[in-house]
C-alpha cells in the first residue's frame, strides 16, 4: 500500500488518470498510438473512471476501443514492474507488446481456412546506403536512481566496427529524452571519428518522428540542437529500427550504467 498520495515515478498527485494518462511514462507510451485515439481521450475529461470509460466506448469503434483497453493494461503493468521489480521497458517496447497482442486477438477471430500471412521481423544488423556510415544508438534507464546512460555505435557498410561511445548522466526520469540524448551523441561520435556522411538509427520512434517535425514537449531544446548540428554534416538521416536490430547499442548502454557520470569514448 503506497504511504504517499505523491507518484511514485514522477512525484505528481497521484489519481487514476495521472498513473495511466498522464504520467510521463503514460504520456510516452501514448504519443505511439494512433492520433485519432489520443485525440478522443483528450476530450474526455470525466474524473470518475467507469463513466470515462462508458463515455470512451461511446466514442471508439471496436477496433479502437480494444486498442484503449490493452494499453491501458499495458500502462499499469509496464508501471508495476518499475516500482516493484526495478524493470523498465522503454515506449517501444510496449507499444509493440500492445501491438503483439492486438494481432493475437486477430488472429484468433480469423474465420477458419483463411490463410494468415505472418511477416517475419528482421533480425539481423541492416547495412547503410553506400558511402555513408551507420550510428546505432539506444539508452537505458536505472529509474530508483534517476540515473541513465546513452550509447552510441559506428560501423561501416560492411559492418566493420569503427568506434563507440557512452554518456552517463544524473538526475534523469524521463526515457524519451534519454533516446534524444543518446541521437546527439551519434552526432558527437561522428565528429570524433570525423565522419561527415551518416545514418543514425534508434529504436525509439517518437524520437525520430519528433526530429523530423521539430516537435517535442520536454525536450525540445535536445531536438532543437540535433537538427541544427545534423546540418555540419554532408549526409545525415535518422531511422527508425527494431529492437532486434540495435541489440549492440542497447547492450552497451545497459553495461555502460555502472560506470559513473560522464563520457567514455572507444
Amino acid at each position: 500500500m503506497a504511504d504517499s498520495p505523491a507518484c511514485r515515478l514522477c512525484g505528481a498527485a497521484d489519481s487514476w488518470r495521472h498513473v495511466l494518462l498522464e504520467c510521463t511514462m503514460a504520456r510516452s507510451i501514448w504519443a505511439l498510438a494512433p492520433e485519432s485515439l489520443v485525440e478522443h481521450m483528450s476530450i474526455n475529461e470525466n474524473p470518475n473512471t467507469r463513466r470515462w470509460l462508458f463515455n470512451m466506448q461511446s466514442l471508439l469503434n471496436h477496433t479502437e476501443f480494444t486498442r484503449l483497453g490493452v494499453t491501458l493494461w499495458a500502462i499499469w503493468s509496464s508501471r508495476r514492474k518499475v516500482i516493484y521489480e526495478d524493470i523498465y521497458q522503454t515506449p517501444f517496447a510496449t507499444n509493440a507488446f500492445v501491438n503483439s497482442f492486438i494481432n493475437g486477438l486477430q488472429l484468433l477471430t480469423k474465420p477458419r481456412g483463411e490463410q494468415v500471412v505472418v511477416q517475419a521481423r528482421p533480425n539481423r544488423w541492416i547495412a547503410p546506403p553506400e558511402n555513408l556510415v551507420k550510428i546505432n544508438v539506444d539508452a537505458a534507464l536505472l529509474r530508483n536512481r534517476s540515473v541513465g546512460t546513452v550509447a552510441a555505435v559506428c560501423r561501416g557498410r560492411d559492418e566493420v566496427f569503427m568506434g563507440a561511445s557512452t554518456v552517463t548522466f544524473i538526475g534523469t526520469n524521463e526515457p524519451t529524452a534519454l533516446e534524444a540524448l543518446a541521437m546527439r551523441e551519434a552526432l558527437a561520435l561522428a565528429d570524433d571519428l570525423y565522419e561527415r556522411r551518416i545514418l543514425v538509427a534508434s529504436d525509439c520512434k517518437v524520437v525520430i518522428d519528433n526530429i523530423k517535425v521539430n516537435n517535442a514537449a520536454s525536450y525540445r531544446a535536445i531536438i532543437r540542437e540535433i537538427i541544427d548540428r545534423s546540418s555540419s554534416f554532408l549526409v545525415c538521416s535518422f531511422s527508425h529500427e527494431f529492437r532486434s536490430l540495435n541489440t549492440k547499442a542497447h547492450n552497451l548502454a545497459k553495461r555502460a550504467l555502472p560506470l559513473g557520470v560522464g563520457r567514455v569514448c572507444g
